[in-house]
């Protein structure tokens, strides 16, 4: 017995169970569910869709086309952005995930 398709909140189409999308501005969905992101957490989670990245690489992308290079304290801004992400992330069963070793990742993991 097959599960009826889930359906895109804003354009009704059908959309597969495990997919996700990204959509401006700043909003994450997945099955019916739909969360809103910061512009901030919202270009972190689009950095982190295809690979991990370490925080050097997200202040890399996050903050390379500010003239000032980003905040000072750019390292706790990113860190309090993912804590807060991970919250939001939930209801879409979306989580970002953190290894560490050596240096430490950030991975988006995709929850059935």
């Amino acid at each position: 017995m097959n599960a009826a398709p889930h359906h895109c909140p804003f354009c009704s189409q059908p959309l597969p169970p495990s997919e996700f999308k990204l959509k401006p501005p700043f909003y994450v969905r997945r099955f019916d569910q739909c969360v809103r992101l910061t512009n901030l957490q919202y270009r972190i989670v689009e950095a982190l869709r295809y690979q991990r990245r370490t925080i050097n690489d997200l202040i890399s992308i996050l903050y390379d086309d500010n003239a000032n290079g980003g905040p000072d304290n750019a390292v706790g801004v990113i860190h309090v952005s993912i804590m807060k992400a991970k919250r939001k992330l939930g209801p879409v069963k979306l989580r970002i995930v953190s290894t560490r070793g050596r240096t430490a990742y950030y991975t988006l993991q995709v929850d059935k």
